[in-house]
């Protein structure tokens, strides 16, 4: 298992969101800290919602911590 590491780029995944609108991507999934409050609730105003929970599966501060997993679907005729 791959832990996820912090990196506190909100402007970067600002960049991302909106490249993956011009692509008209279908899918666009994301990993976030499942304490990170802020980030959830900047992630679900851009049309994400909060697919899973993995235990222990980030390392923050030395610690395991919980991660979701958030996804973004935009589905031709949904």
């Amino acid at each position: 298992l791959s832990p996820v590491i912090s990196s506190n780029t909100g402007v970067f995944d600002a960049r991302v969101i909106a490249a993956a609108t011009l692509a008209n991507l279908v899918r666009l999934e994301l990993i976030v800290f499942a304490a990170n409050e802020p980030a959830i609730s900047r992630y679900r105003k851009h049309g994400f919602e909060v697919e899973r929970t993995a235990r222990a599966f980030g390392l923050q501060a030395g610690h395991y911590v919980d991660v979701n997993t958030m996804v973004r679907e935009r589905i031709p005729g949904r």
